[in-house]
């Protein structure tokens, strides 16, 4: 996949492109403006490339890298450590860079050597429409080359003006304009003191800019995953405090429950002179309804996401945990318990498990048995087995050393009405692995 970066006065173009999407970035959902946004750490200037290109304008910025050639390969090595595969090249216009990134192994196309980099690729290097481009071929005109034999004022008549525009955005005789983006920054609201105040004053300040804050993010439609507060204080190293959210949230009481306890414990020296307040990492929020027409399903996960992380906030975040779904074959390692928080805002839909049986309780280690015909042997009873499906055989991860062999699971029911989950490895040991309740 590719992108592509604008033409400029002063500088080069610069062409970039990602694909293979990461774990990390399936479950945030990235959008190419998002990573648009992300990516104005690199130049105050970047446009959008559908469905798969970012246009970066480096004319001034590649000076902060050690050149041209250093700054696409800081952007690429970026892209690629969120998942992406990349390629890029620099050039003084779009369609330069937008043919050579796609089609050939160049960084940089030195200024005046457009034509020659352009020769030797495939005319669908243009950016043409899939008309234009079976036209030529039908005519044995397949690369940019032998356009440069034709005759310019016999194209139009054929394959009409897209042809020769394409041709000379890409050789710089026709302008392409440049759309970039325009920056968003994370709600922030701060205030500077005229002289440092106590506690008292300074949980005043803070609720105002708290305020400020939630009004901003309403505007947005957006609410709080991430709260930071930093707190600048008169001969006392700064105050900095972060609260995590399991969900979306831009209730001022919520958040002020969470955040003014950390205040008051904090050392705050001879006073604070500066209060600052921002959002760094926030997510879409929907609409609250007014009760009673709220809707119940999501009040309840308004309701739990609080209650998530007013207990977090008490007894810290690695005592609040949940099970996450691993993708994993092997039933033991197909959930791990991790922050509740962090397993909230990582859930994005349905989790994508094998659509297979399996016990609401799994037994760690599992529990020794002995299967006799219909009979079973577990803890000290012995009953009969009325059904029985299977086997199921689950292989061990060849890719990992030290693993168990192959095991046969068998899913029965006993004559209580218990439905087991039975498990047989290959020296014909048996054991209950867990429990339908």
């Amino acid at each position: 996949h590719s992108s592509t970066f604008p033409p400029f006065d002063s500088g080069k173009t610069r062409r970039f492109g990602g694909g293979n999407v990461d774990e990390w970035l399936r479950h945030r959902t990235t959008t190419l403006e998002e990573l648009g946004q992300w990516a104005i750490r690199f130049s105050p200037r970047v446009a959008l490339d559908p469905p798969d290109g970012l246009l970066f304008d480096v004319g001034g910025s590649e000076r902060l890298f050690g050149g041209e050639e250093k700054l696409a390969g800081a952007i690429v090595d970026a892209f690629e450590k969120l998942g992406f595969r990349a390629r890029a090249a620099v050039a003084s216009t779009i369609g330069c860079a937008w043919a050579v990134a796609r089609y050939r192994q160049l960084v940089s196309v030195p200024l005046g050597g457009e034509r020659n980099a352009l020769a030797p690729l495939s005319i669908e290097a243009l950016r043409l429409e899939p008309e234009t481009v079976e036209g030529l071929v039908e005519l044995g005109i397949e690369t940019v080359a032998h356009l440069y034999e034709l005759e310019r004022d016999d194209l139009p008549a054929r394959f009409g003006g897209e042809l020769l525009l394409r041709l000379d955005q890409a050789l710089g005789a026709a302008l392409e304009p440049l759309e970039p983006l325009r920056p968003t920054f994370p709600p922030c609201a701060a205030f500077e003191l005229e002289a440092p105040v106590e506690l008292q004053a300074t949980i005043a300040e803070l609720e105002r800019l708290l305020g400020e804050l939630t009004e901003e993010l309403e505007r947005r439609g957006e609410g709080a995953l991430r709260l930071e507060c930093e707190l600048q204080c008169a001969q006392a190293p700064p105050v900095r405090e972060v609260v995590m959210l399991s969900r979306p949230n831009r209730d001022f009481a919520h958040l002020r429950s969470l955040l003014l306890p950390r205040i008051e414990r904090a050392q705050l020296g001879f006073g604070v002179e500066r209060v600052e307040l921002r959002a760094p990492l926030t997510a879409a929020e929907p609409g609250r309804q007014v009760e009673p027409w709220e809707n119940g399903e999501r009040a309840h996960e308004r309701a739990l996401g609080e209650l998530l992380d007013t207990l977090s906030g008490r007894l810290g975040r690695e005592r609040i945990l949940d099970l996450d779904v691993v993708e994993s074959h092997l039933p033991e390692e197909a959930f791990r318990a991790r922050p509740c928080q962090e397993v909230a805002r990582r859930r994005t839909g349905t989790p994508r498990i094998a659509p297979l049986a399996r016990p609401s309780r799994l037994f760690t280690p599992p529990d020794p048995a002995a299967v006799d015909a219909d009979l079973l042997r577990w803890r000290g009873r012995t009953c009969r087995l009325v059904q029985r499906f299977g086997p199921e055989r689950i292989e061990p991860a060849w890719w990992i050393d030290g693993v168990a062999s192959a095991r046969d699971f068998f899913r029965v029911e006993d004559e209580d009405g218990r439905w087991l989950w039975l498990a047989r490895d290959a020296s014909e040991r048996w054991f209950v692995h867990g429990e339908w309740s």
